[in-house]
């Protein structure tokens, strides 16, 4: 059973300064590798090179700001890269060239490019592999990416990232703003009735910093350490909306929390933010399980915000990580059953 404390001062009923979210915008952040010789128009190769400058320039064109950097190798200097790449309408993308030697590729090299220009730009970008249910009408190709990421391109729902930024540990906390759109990208405002609105984006919120605490620990990179009155505190929870859920729908497991307690009243909000939480679980994880295209690719995106690794393409990493042969697979055996399995496999 999950732990918790109780505080009687989590009394107040949401707070004034949140606005119900109406709009969120993600946007793409795009690391693409290109061999000299590869993108001269009678390469097979410089078809899937069109394919992406044209969505590139198509997204763009259409007001969204999706970064793209193009590492170049086998080139004498950026220069060279951006004359090679006027055909294609990418000269104004990022460009960086490797400084390995012609005759010992080193993915290495590419890998420490990619990494620097994401932690000096974007460290807000999600890594994903699959993206088509987030983003449905980006015309990206899904193959042939070093590494591609989702990023908030909005600070509309910034005070919810600052909760679960406050909730959360500290490997989420760069692209907290970025995981707060993507749960709470499919909904609007409740015009009718604002209060329930906000009571929801506040629950869905410390939700997903409850889950990402329980996948930080489950993966070995944290303690688990998620208290449910700082998180009534923290989100401005309405406590009346809250009391009235866990006596709705979870009656019995409510009873449960209180059992042995010398002053239950104390922990009252706690205790029915937890049997709520544990009711939103499975909703949740289906819910990201679905955006990230699977298991597989939300462990992988899960993974990689705690241990990113640009030293391959993401897709031969996630392939990699996942791959059944390798010989320190234990390691993720109980974060794999998080992911899969639900909560209560792994407690």
């Amino acid at each position: 059973m999950e732990a918790f404390q109780y505080d009687a001062k989590a009394k107040k009923c949401g707070r004034a300064d949140r606005e119900p979210l109406r709009i969120m915008t993600l946007r793409f952040v795009l690391a693409l590798c290109v061999h000299r010789g590869e993108i001269d128009p009678s390469s097979p190769v410089s078809s899937s090179l069109l394919l992406k400058a044209n969505a590139w320039l198509s997204r763009r064109l259409a007001g969204h700001a999706d970064e793209l950097l193009i590492c170049g190798r086998g080139f004498a200097d950026v220069a060279q890269l951006a004359a090679e790449l006027i055909p294609y309408g990418l000269s104004g993308a990022n460009l960086v060239v490797t400084d390995e030697a012609p005759e010992e590729p080193d993915d290495a090299a590419v890998g420490d490019k990619v990494r620097g220009w994401c932690r000096e730009h974007h460290r807000a970008a999600i890594p994903v592999v699959s993206w088509k249910a987030m983003i449905p009408e980006a015309p990206y190709p899904t193959t042939g990416w070093w590494w591609v990421g989702i990023e908030s391109a909005s600070s509309e729902a910034a005070a919810w990232a600052d909760t679960l930024r406050e909730l959360s540990p500290d490997s989420f906390a760069h692209q907290a703003q970025t995981w707060v759109d993507v749960v709470l990208a499919d909904r609007g405002a409740t015009m009718d009735d604002r209060g329930a609105d906000e009571y929801e984006e506040a629950m869905s919120v410390v939700a997903l910093a409850r889950w990402l605490t329980g996948f930080s620990a489950a993966a070995g990179d944290t303690f688990y350490c998620f208290l449910c009155s700082d998180a009534v505190e923290a989100a401005g929870i309405d406590l009346l909306r809250l009391g009235f859920e866990a006596g709705l729908s979870h009656h019995d497991q409510l009873q449960d929390a209180f059992h042995g307690l010398d002053s239950p009243e104390e922990g009252l909000p706690a205790a029915a933010l937890q049997v709520c939480l544990e009711g939103r679980t499975d909703a949740l994880r289906d819910m990201l399980d679905k955006k990230f295209a699977g298991a597989p690719a939300l462990f992988w995106s899960l993974h990689s915000c705690i241990w990113p690794n640009f030293e391959k393409p993401a897709v031969e990493d996630m392939d990699d990580l996942l791959n059944p042969r390798r010989l320190d697979m234990g390691d993720l055996e109980v974060a794999w059953l998080f992911v899969t399995d639900g909560w209560a496999e792994v407690e």
